[in-house]
């Protein structure tokens, strides 16, 4: 999967040949800011609007870091386009910025994972796992403190195997 931005050398004009920007992965695409067209000395990013307020962040914060972490970098976002739309100038590493922008976009994208439906599948798993893991850890310290060392190893084995990393969910 990848996009097509169209290039242009400093201060020239754009060429009329687009030329493909290769991504990787399955979830890449429009909602990671892929869809990207360098101008000149500018760099504009489109993704879909329900984003824009994770990459401007609390007043600002977001941005303000990108072009702390990038000097000579201007970010601008425009919330009224659709889609909207970042658009990266300055002399600093615009090339950077285009990545922490991205890199935003693609953890934003990745937290929808954990919303709706299958979020709340995901947490009431979750909780059942750390139920289950605390109780037996709670096993556990009842036979070490009576001093039955191998039952207590026993549980506490037991609650790293139902550790949610370990398990299938």
């Amino acid at each position: 999967m990848g996009c097509w931005c169209s290039t242009a050398a400093e201060g020239g004009a754009p060429e009329k040949r687009p030329t493909q920007v290769a991504k990787e992965g399955k979830k890449e695409g429009k909602k990671h800011g892929d869809n990207i067209v360098k101008d000149g000395n500018k760099i504009v990013v489109s993704f879909d609007q329900k984003y824009a307020g994770r990459i401007i962040g609390k007043k600002g914060a977001t941005i303000k870091g990108i072009e702390h972490k990038c000097p000579g970098v201007h970010i601008h976002i425009d919330t009224k386009s659709r889609p909207a739309t970042a658009t990266i100038t300055g002399k600093g590493d615009r090339e950077r910025a285009l990545k922490l922008i991205q890199k935003e976009l693609k953890h934003a994208y990745d937290a929808e994972d954990y919303e709706g439906p299958e979020g709340r599948r995901l947490r009431a798993k979750a909780d059942e796992y750390a139920k289950k893991r605390s109780k037996l850890y709670e096993e556990s310290q009842k036979a070490y403190k009576r001093h039955d060392g191998a039952a207590a190893k026993k549980y506490s084995e037991e609650a790293k195997k139902n550790w949610p990393r370990n398990a299938q969910v």
